[in-house]
């Protein structure tokens, strides 16, 4: 979490970083500008809020999450369990 806070405080700087992750939390939290990438090809780019959808992360790694509003103001990808699995 502090390599993050220090990506986007250098970011605020003026900085520009890539990153890569499979944590969508993580580009909640600092990121501007986010490419979603399977095998190898661009499958969409835009604002984290735009390209981080429910739809676009069953796509890429086949599971079902919720995307909810926390308490500080970023969104959250929550992965959901599936019953009798």
């Amino acid at each position: 979490m502090r390599l993050l806070e220090s990506i986007k405080e250098l970011a605020a700087q003026g900085y520009t970083f890539l990153k890569s992750t499979h944590y969508p939390d993580h580009a909640f939290l600092v990121s501007n500008k986010v490419v979603l990438m399977k095998e190898g090809k661009i499958l969409t780019m835009g604002s984290p809020d735009e390209v981080i959808t429910k739809e676009n992360i069953n796509i890429l790694y086949g599971i079902d999450v919720s995307i909810d509003m926390t308490l500080h103001g970023s969104n959250m990808c929550i992965p959901r369990f599936m019953k009798g699995k």
